[in-house]
């Protein structure tokens, strides 16, 4: 968490990777992957693993106390969830949608100009939520 809460942890998983390999232990029970094809293995769909308490902090906050798909760490919740999200993100829904997906794309990419142009800060937490 200090390496999350400084900012640098995608380098020292970088370094951890480049001296102990495609697939390491982070800590008691977390492994950090550089390898697609373990991917598999550890977000796997028929008995997944549970989640760490990593994702505790993500959950609930000031609009539900109930838990997003995300920070959900109940498999059972977590899949009663994605049965009701899942059509949306189906290929042919996605297709019906790919118009209105690229002018917001098209406008975020805009306002991140606009920013950029004028040397100023963008909250990316505010632009990305959803």
């Amino acid at each position: 968490m200090y390496r999350i809460y400084v900012g640098d942890m995608h380098d020292v998983q970088r370094r951890l990777h480049d001296r102990y390999g495609p697939i390491i232990r982070i800590a008691p029970n977390e492994v950090s992957t550089a390898e697609l094809s373990a991917l598999p293995k550890i977000y796997r769909n028929q008995a997944p693993l549970t989640k760490t308490d990593f994702y505790s902090v993500w959950g609930g906050g000031t609009i539900s106390k109930q838990k997003d798909t995300f920070a959900e760490t109940d498999e059972k919740v977590h899949s009663a969830y994605r049965r009701i999200v899942n059509p949306v993100y189906t290929l042919s829904n996605v297709l019906k949608s790919e118009n209105y997906i690229n002018n917001v794309s098209a406008l975020f990419i805009e306002r991140l100009g606009e920013h950029a142009d004028r040397n100023e800060p963008i909250n990316l937490g505010t632009w990305l939520q959803m």
